[in-house]
């Protein structure tokens, strides 16, 4: 008798030659197939560390520009402020969310 593992380990190969062989076709993955990398997740604990990291060491640069004054020079700098602030949010709540 195959072990869960075993199982997933076989669905995983079998649905993955499956997409490989009908990646091209038109339609054939719309209305409810997904990818298989999707639907079995390797590692999302170590993805969302890596996530949570990058966006903390982000988060310690973006601070650490703002007090040394190199982030902002002048009043046009501060519509700058913004997008990097929230691609480091974004990164943390996915990093958070993963792991």
């Amino acid at each position: 008798m195959k072990t869960n593992q075993e199982k997933n380990e076989n669905d995983y190969i079998s649905e993955l030659k499956d997409w490989q062989d009908h990646q091209y076709t038109p339609g054939y993955f719309v209305g409810g197939r997904i990818p298989v990398w999707l639907k079995y997740p390797g590692k999302p604990k170590l993805l969302g560390l890596v996530f949570l990291s990058a966006g903390l060491f982000g988060l310690t640069i973006f601070i650490y520009k703002i007090i040394v004054g190199t982030l902002i020079q002048n009043k046009e700098d501060w519509f700058q402020l913004p997008f990097p602030l929230l691609f480091i949010i974004i990164l943390i709540l996915i990093g958070i969310k993963q792991f």
